[in-house]
Protein backbone atom coordinates (compact mmCIF):
# COMPACT_ATOMS: atom_id res chain seq x y z
CA UNK A 1 0.00 0.00 0.00
CA UNK A 2 1.65 3.61 -1.03
CA UNK A 3 1.94 5.78 1.72
CA UNK A 4 4.00 8.87 3.10
CA UNK A 5 5.26 10.03 6.20
CA UNK A 6 5.28 13.35 7.63
CA UNK A 7 8.49 13.00 9.47
CA UNK A 8 6.55 14.23 13.08
CA UNK A 9 4.10 11.19 13.94
CA UNK A 10 1.57 10.64 10.74
CA UNK A 11 1.27 8.02 7.86
CA UNK A 12 -1.13 9.12 4.86
CA UNK A 13 -2.47 7.03 2.43
CA UNK A 14 -5.22 7.34 -0.55
CA UNK A 15 -7.63 5.24 -1.44
CA UNK A 16 -11.24 5.19 -3.31
CA UNK A 17 -14.09 6.91 -1.40
CA UNK A 18 -15.54 2.97 -1.27
CA UNK A 19 -14.60 -0.63 -0.42
CA UNK A 20 -13.62 -2.65 1.83
CA UNK A 21 -11.04 -0.99 3.64
CA UNK A 22 -13.18 2.23 4.27
CA UNK A 23 -15.94 0.17 5.52
CA UNK A 24 -13.25 -1.51 7.95
CA UNK A 25 -12.14 2.20 9.12
CA UNK A 26 -15.63 3.05 9.87
CA UNK A 27 -16.10 0.05 12.25
CA UNK A 28 -12.87 -0.37 13.92
CA UNK A 29 -9.93 2.78 13.86
CA UNK A 30 -7.31 0.93 15.44
CA UNK A 31 -4.96 -0.26 12.63
CA UNK A 32 -1.25 -1.47 12.43
CA UNK A 33 1.06 -0.91 9.30
CA UNK A 34 4.40 -2.81 8.95
CA UNK A 35 7.08 -1.04 6.48
CA UNK A 36 9.88 -3.36 5.27
CA UNK A 37 12.77 -1.11 4.32
CA UNK A 38 14.97 -4.33 3.21
CA UNK A 39 14.94 -7.86 3.07
CA UNK A 40 17.49 -9.70 1.11
CA UNK A 41 17.28 -12.96 1.17
CA UNK A 42 21.26 -14.67 1.37
CA UNK A 43 20.59 -18.15 0.60
CA UNK A 44 24.13 -19.25 1.71
CA UNK A 45 23.68 -18.56 5.47
CA UNK A 46 20.45 -19.38 5.19
CA UNK A 47 19.21 -15.91 6.24
CA UNK A 48 17.59 -13.43 5.18
CA UNK A 49 19.09 -9.77 5.75
CA UNK A 50 15.84 -7.33 6.87
CA UNK A 51 15.21 -4.14 8.50
CA UNK A 52 11.26 -3.31 9.17
CA UNK A 53 9.11 -0.94 11.41
CA UNK A 54 5.95 -1.51 13.02
CA UNK A 55 3.79 1.51 13.54
CA UNK A 56 0.51 1.08 15.87
CA UNK A 57 -2.17 4.04 16.16
CA UNK A 58 -5.93 5.13 15.36
CA UNK A 59 -6.87 5.34 11.38
CA UNK A 60 -9.00 8.26 10.45
CA UNK A 61 -10.19 9.98 6.84
CA UNK A 62 -9.31 13.00 6.68
CA UNK A 63 -11.99 15.97 6.08
CA UNK A 64 -9.81 19.04 6.37
CA UNK A 65 -9.01 20.04 2.64
CA UNK A 66 -6.08 21.77 3.40
CA UNK A 67 -5.12 18.33 4.90
CA UNK A 68 -6.37 16.31 2.51
CA UNK A 69 -4.14 18.40 -0.03
CA UNK A 70 -1.44 17.85 2.04
CA UNK A 71 -1.61 14.20 2.48
CA UNK A 72 -1.24 13.75 -1.70
CA UNK A 73 1.81 16.19 -2.07
CA UNK A 74 3.16 14.40 0.45
CA UNK A 75 2.21 10.79 -1.20
CA UNK A 76 3.49 12.92 -5.17
CA UNK A 77 6.43 14.38 -3.69
CA UNK A 78 7.70 10.28 -2.46
CA UNK A 79 6.74 8.80 -5.93
CA UNK A 80 6.67 11.25 -8.29
CA UNK A 81 10.00 13.45 -6.87
CA UNK A 82 10.96 16.42 -8.50
CA UNK A 83 7.47 16.87 -10.57
CA UNK A 84 4.60 19.14 -10.06
CA UNK A 85 1.67 17.09 -8.95
CA UNK A 86 -0.93 20.05 -8.80
CA UNK A 87 -2.68 19.23 -12.27
CA UNK A 88 -2.79 15.42 -10.91
CA UNK A 89 -4.05 15.76 -7.77
CA UNK A 90 -6.65 18.95 -8.73
CA UNK A 91 -7.64 15.98 -11.71
CA UNK A 92 -8.59 13.15 -8.80
CA UNK A 93 -9.55 15.52 -5.71
CA UNK A 94 -13.48 14.51 -6.73
CA UNK A 95 -12.72 10.67 -6.51
CA UNK A 96 -9.85 10.27 -4.00
CA UNK A 97 -9.75 9.58 -0.03
CA UNK A 98 -6.98 10.29 1.92
CA UNK A 99 -6.65 8.67 5.27
CA UNK A 100 -4.40 8.76 8.11
CA UNK A 101 -2.90 6.42 10.70
CA UNK A 102 -1.86 8.64 14.00
CA UNK A 103 1.35 7.31 15.15
CA UNK A 104 1.08 6.14 19.02
CA UNK A 105 3.73 3.54 18.85
CA UNK A 106 6.49 2.33 16.45
CA UNK A 107 8.67 -0.92 17.21
CA UNK A 108 11.55 -1.81 14.52
CA UNK A 109 13.74 -4.99 13.97
CA UNK A 110 16.58 -5.35 12.14
CA UNK A 111 19.43 -8.35 11.11
CA UNK A 112 22.06 -7.95 13.44
CA UNK A 113 24.25 -8.48 10.29
CA UNK A 114 22.92 -4.72 9.10
CA UNK A 115 23.32 -3.69 12.55
CA UNK A 116 26.76 -4.58 12.45
CA UNK A 117 27.29 -2.51 9.46
CA UNK A 118 26.55 0.28 10.82
CA UNK A 119 28.40 0.51 13.60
Amino acid sequence: MSFAYDGTDTLYFHSARTGHKIECISTHNRASFCIVAKDEIVPEEFTSYFRSVIANGKLEIVTDSAEILKGLRLLCDKYSPGLDASAEINKCLEHVLVFKLQIEALTGKEAIELTRQRQ
